[in-house]
């Protein structure tokens, strides 16, 4: 998605088709933006779980074995800012190295500029899950970028500059 350096890759390439700077989002702007503007829910959709509302292997689909089109029609949620997938369907990577949080409250916070291991933070689960709890906006799981799967994927967001 990005180079080594976080720069060039397909970001760099999408920017320029964009005419505009397109990053992989940062763990605070992913949640909030999964909340679509309404703090404090527990899913994208409220605080009860809600299998309809996302893509799960949980569904009694046979298709919810595999990451699913953007574009279907079942097994949706759109939140208030339009988004879908916030939960469910496929993990997205974050512009942010996996740590552990610091104490203390932060406003917009971005991720240390380096680890031990370098591990990338994951948000917002996908299709090969089934339990509640991994479906929260909160959630937070680390990937190493090296490792492919069709449980991981991306979205880019619009950056300054």
């Amino acid at each position: 998605i990005m180079g080594a350096d976080g720069k060039g890759g397909f970001g760099a390439w999408a920017s320029e088709i964009a005419d505009g700077r397109l990053t992989l989002p940062t763990e605070a702007q992913f949640e909030y933006a999964a909340h679509g503007g309404q703090n404090g829910l527990q899913y994208p959709w409220g605080n009860t779980f809600d299998r309809t509302k996302l893509w799960c292997s949980g569904n009694d689909f046979g298709d919810a074995k595999r990451t699913a089109p953007v574009v279907r029609t079942s097994n949706i949620h759109r939140n208030a800012y339009g988004l879908t997938d916030m939960s469910g369907n496929v993990l997205q990577w974050c512009s942010d190295l996996y740590a552990p949080y610091t104490s203390g409250s932060k406003t917009d916070p971005i991720g240390p500029p380096v680890t031990p291991d370098n591990v990338r933070c994951v948000r917002g689960s996908s299709w090969y899950f089934d339990f509640p709890d991994i479906f929260r906006c909160a959630i937070r799981i680390w990937g190493n970028p090296d490792d492919g799967s069709n449980r991981i994927g991306f979205r880019l967001s619009v950056g300054p500059g």
